[in-house]
């Protein structure tokens, strides 16, 4: 009988891995027990390192308690690991914490495949509703004729409509070719401000207030 390893998901951005999403913590539970408390983990979730230094004492005060912790990081964000994740291409990482080496394992998309998939996209699997929603869509337009499309696209309010956090600058146009992930914020907020005066509709962070 295999025993189910301790984890506690910390860190504000814990809640975008596979271990929160119930439909994937259903499937987990079969390995995982979800603690309550972090100092009765045997393991770590962060979603970012970026979330280390907010909950550096707790980690200190965990680590005092069980030298053996394990520490993982497990991005679903490419967008993330451009930002604050160094060279996300390694797996095995560590961070210095109050003068003091804590080590931890990188779980994104180029040091795993665990969000790899052959024909569903993984983040569309995260919540049964997008299936349910999108059957519901594509059934119902698929029996709209051209001519009716056309109509309905004609009586439209606006040409343009955009939901999306405003990005500019340099870390949000990162590049990094070896391992085939780029930066597109920068892009899509420059393609979005360029439609903001054609009867366009945005929504989104960071926006003007008539915009929202």
């Amino acid at each position: 009988m295999v025993l189910a390893l301790n984890i506690f998901l910390m860190g504000r951005r814990s809640n975008k891995t596979p271990f929160y999403y119930p439909v994937y913590k259903r499937i987990l539970e079969r390995s995982f027990t979800y603690c309550s408390k972090p100092e009765h983990a045997e393991i770590l979730i962060f979603g970012t390192s970026a979330d280390f230094l907010e909950c550096s004492g707790m980690i200190l005060q965990c680590l005092a308690k069980n030298p053996d912790l394990k520490i993982a990081v497990v991005s679903e964000e490419p967008y993330w690991d451009m930002l604050w994740g160094g060279d996300f291409s390694i797996r095995a990482q560590s961070m210095l914490i109050e003068g003091i080496e804590v080590k931890y394992t990188y779980l994104n998309h180029s040091t795993s495949n665990i969000f790899s998939f052959l024909k569903i996209p993984y983040f569309i699997t995260t919540d049964n509703n997008f299936f349910s929603r999108y059957a519901m869509l594509f059934s119902r337009n698929s029996k709209f004729s051209t001519s009716e499309i056309q109509s309905h696209w004609n009586n439209y309010n606006y040409y343009y409509a955009a939901m999306a956090q405003y990005r500019r600058g340099a870390d949000f146009n990162s590049v990094n070719e070896s391992l085939a992930v780029f930066g597109l914020s920068d892009l899509r907020t420059r393609l979005t401000e360029a439609m903001t005066t054609n009867r366009s509709l945005v929504m989104g962070k960071g926006w003007p207030k008539s915009q929202v």
